[in-house]
This record gives structure tokens, sequence and C-alpha cells, in this order.
């Protein structure tokens, strides 16, 4: 999952059963880090834990404010309370301190194919709306053993490619439709 999701150049995260972040994207990461570096990740801790609540709060872009973390955690919260044995109280005691009142106004999501949720992030200091859609991983025998969370802009995809159409125009002013070179006769 993580090489096909690098590979496709997607904005990534994926975690286990128990929402530890075990891979995240350079595309995801160069999002958040602003376009020089690349923001580093709380990996091998819990997705909403004090140490990747921390980390985030660091970050240039993405969900980089109490507010927003605040927000992405009641847009997966249901569906990590549904994977997090011990329920309410085992999950409160695994989120960060700023997110444990939010644990009681979690409505439990249990296990479906894939969820998309709409949330906000920063992107150069202003807010945007971004869609994830958590995509559930299970082993050969069925049981979920993971969640892939695919990130985009809230733009349609028809509105991405005229925009990526305009970046390879301004590359190549010759070739405005493709930026290819025109077939041999």
């Amino acid at each position: 999952m993580a090489a096909a999701l690098r590979d496709a150049g997607h904005w990534a995260d994926v975690v286990d059963r128990q929402w530890c972040t075990v891979y995240t994207t350079d595309e995801q990461r160069r999002i958040y880090g602003g376009p020089t570096e690349l923001a580093p990740v709380a990996l091998g801790t819990h997705f909403f834990g004090a140490e990747a609540v921390r980390t985030r709060l660091g970050w240039r872009s993405g969900p980089n404010t109490p507010d927003l973390i605040r927000e992405l955690f009641l847009a997966f919260g249901g569906l990590v309370l549904a994977d997090t044995d011990g329920g309410r109280s085992s999950l409160r005691a695994l989120v960060d301190p700023t997110l444990g009142d939010l644990v009681q106004m979690l409505a439990r999501r249990d296990a479906s194919p894939a969820l998309t949720v709409a949330w906000h992030r920063t992107h150069g200091g202003m807010p945007v709306e971004a869609l994830t859609t958590a995509v559930r991983i299970h082993d050969g025998s069925g049981q979920i053993v993971g969640t892939a969370l695919i990130s985009k802009p809230a733009a349609g995809m028809a509105v991405l490619a005229t925009m990526a159409l305009g970046e390879a125009t301004s590359r190549d002013p010759a070739h405005p439709t493709t930026g290819a070179t025109p077939c041999s006769e």
C-alpha cells in the first residue's frame, strides 16, 4: 500500500490497526514542510497522540494549529474509536490531552471499506479545505490491519488537471497544450 501511494505521488499516511503512524509519503511531508523541506513525522506513535500533535504544531502547513488538529480528530475519531480496544476510556488515554474532551463527542464508525471527510488545513498561511479518504487495509483473512489516509485539495480532479496543464504550459511555451514534442510524420 505504502509503495503504491508513494509511486502515485499522493498525499497519504498509513496507520496500523491501533492508529500508530507507519508511513507518510514524501509528497505529504513536502506539503506540510514547505517547498524546500520534508516535515518531520512522529512515526511509530499514535496518530493523535501527544508526540504526533507536538510534531504537527511545528509544521509550516497542514493541520498545524490546535483547532485544526481538533477538527481532524473529530473527522476521523469515530474510526479511531471503533479500532481502539477498550473503547472511549482507552482512546482518551492514547490521545493528546488537548483532544481528550472530544472523545465523549465521537460517534463510533464501524469498519466501512472507505470514508471521505472534508476538513481544513493551512497552506501558505491560508486556510484551505481538504478531502481525506480513509481506506481500510485488510490482511489475507479479511481482518483490518490498518488504514490509508489519502488526502487532496477539495478541488475536483478536473480543476487539478487544468492547473497542472497550466503548469506544463508555463514550463514549455512552445508546446502550450501538453509540453510534448510533436510527432514526426
